[in-house]
């Protein structure tokens, strides 16, 4: 049990050596090699190590398609979302989180939503779970 999470803990770290996302060919060859040699010196550890490789590429992916909604040059976008949550309540200087639904013409996917932080100079009043369509 511990050599299992401590090989997966290992694969997910080691997403911050990783020049650039491997492709999935990479994995299978590397899942099959594990597991030869898992198989034959028993060292279970390896197969962990691998695996948890594979759930910190899948998730890396995912952040990367996100990620890639997002206009590169600078222009006037339209974003829709929701409130989250708001950060102090209190102050006028309001500090929000959004969750986004739309950027521009792309929808985001339910399933996997995409958050950001915004703050707004003199706000008006806002309630967690209101719907907002901001342009900038």
């Amino acid at each position: 049990m511990n050599q299992a999470v401590a090989g997966i803990a290992l694969g997910i770290l080691s997403l911050h050596f990783w020049p650039q996302i491997p492709d999935y060919i990479w994995f299978v060859t590397a899942l099959m090699i594990g597991g030869v040699v898992s198989y034959f010196l028993r060292l279970r550890m390896l197969i962990w190590v691998v695996f948890g490789t594979l759930v910190a590429k899948i998730g890396a992916t995912f952040y990367a398609d996100a990620v890639r909604l997002i206009p590169i040059e600078r222009e006037n976008i339209t974003i829709v979302g929701e409130v989250s949550s708001l950060l102090n309540q209190n102050i006028p200087t309001s500090k929000f989180d959004f969750t986004l639904s739309a950027i521009g013409q792309h929808e985001i996917s339910y399933w996997n939503p995409l958050r950001v932080r915004l703050e707004w100079l003199r706000a008006v009043e806002m309630k967690q779970g209101e719907r907002w369509q901001l342009e900038g």
